[in-house]
């Protein structure tokens, strides 16, 4: 039973541990993407018009999508350490 609940513990760990990394990396790439829109896209381009506009728009919504990324990787990263806590 022990064994049991040992292999089950390794198991959530193991799947909370692939959903960390999992929004990491595509926290990560929204982000570099949001770096490129808010510096190349709009201040390279006419800051007040309507080109620079758009990407500031677009910087500024995929910096949101990546808070929200990183609030579920510090999520997971807290579900794993209750894990391992739980494990002791």
């Amino acid at each position: 039973m022990h064994n049991q609940l040992q292999q089950g513990s390794s198991e959530s760990v193991r799947f909370f541990m692939q959903k960390m990394t999992h929004n990491l990396s595509i926290a990560l790439i929204v982000f570099s993407f949001a770096w490129f829109c808010l510096t190349v896209g709009a201040f390279t381009l006419n800051p007040i018009g309507p080109l620079g506009i758009f990407f500031v728009c677009i910087g500024v919504l995929c910096i949101i999508i990546s808070i929200v990324f990183l609030a579920r990787y510090a999520y997971y990263s807290k579900k794993v350490h209750e894990e391992a806590d739980k494990k002791e």
